[in-house]
């Protein structure tokens, strides 16, 4: 592999293994959604918007009309809810496996609402993909009082929510720079959970606070800074695969660390939902 194009795949792999902590941080640390939605969305929004307002002296995307990108941010703030609350009900397994039904619904969606035809190889794939979430749900009571079935549900519902925000960044992503990108993504959260976040009980202890700050600007800020970085320098398809790490870091600290068992219908769903996307890469 040329030399320059190594240094962005280890900082994916480095990218995607932060990523994968989610699950630890959620299940270690006993506070509300909205408290970990305020240190995942507020605190890029805030270094952000100091760092344009301060040091670059102007605004983010200047110029360029803001309700699409707004539109994606209020998308990525619900989901965002949503994700962490479902991990605090659900096994981190079960969520990281519904979590990447993303890009089954990204490949829908963009269908539905740009008019764009789907790939010949995409409409084969899509059922193996939908087998694969029922696989993992077959197993759970059908029922909202079912705490992991409520959680899957609404890992779903925010899987779904995200690949709408995804599709709108898309689109707009060629008007702005990798960082207002990412301030815009995470804006509207941060007006949301700024004020919720520090009043929700009960707030972390300054100890836990630096370690979700210092987590947080890592996975949230740094990490989609250097996800953007790779994509102008790899392939899209080779960073959409390498991504796909998440799914096996988060899996295998889950069973390292919390004992989280494996079950055969979690597997067989996850082989299931995974495998259509890396066989569209891979064809293409």
């Amino acid at each position: 592999m040329p030399r320059t194009k190594t240094a962005p795949v280890l900082e994916l792999l480095i990218t995607t293994a932060i990523w994968g902590l989610n699950g630890l941080i959620v299940k270690g640390y006993a506070l509300s959604p909205l408290t970990f939605s305020f240190f995942r969305m507020g605190l890029p929004a805030l270094v952000l918007g100091f760092y344009f307002i301060f040091i670059r002296r102007t605004l983010p995307g200047a110029g360029q009309n803001p309700g699409p990108v707004l539109l994606a941010s209020f998308l990525n703030a619900l989901r965002l809810v949503l994700y962490f609350t479902a991990m605090t009900l659900t096994s981190v397994g079960n969520a990281i496996i519904i979590l990447y039904t993303w890009p089954l619904f990204t490949s829908l969606f963009e269908g539905i609402f740009l008019k764009e035809r789907l790939d010949p190889l995409i409409k084969k794939l899509l059922p193996v993909a939908f087998a694969g979430m029922i696989l993992v749900f077959v197993d759970k009571p059908l029922s909202f009082a079912d705490q992991d079935f409520l959680g899957m549900s609404l890992m779903l519902l925010s899987s779904a929510i995200f690949s709408l925000s995804i599709i709108i960044f898309k689109k707009a992503s060629p008007r702005y720079t990798p960082a207002e990108t990412i301030f815009y993504q995470n804006s509207i959260g941060a007006l949301l959970t700024i004020p919720l976040g520090l009043l929700w009980a009960p707030f972390p202890s300054l100890g836990t606070s630096a370690v979700l700050t210092v987590f947080f600007l890592a996975g949230g800020l740094g990490g989609f800074l250097l996800f953007f970085r790779a994509l102008k320098v790899l392939p899209a398809s080779t960073v959409s695969f390498l991504t796909y790490l998440e799914v096996f870091f988060t899996l295998l600290f889950s069973l390292l660390f919390l004992n989280e068992s494996l079950t055969w219908n979690m597997l067989a769903g996850a082989i299931l939902i995974l495998t259509p996307k890396v066989v569209f890469l891979v064809k293409r």
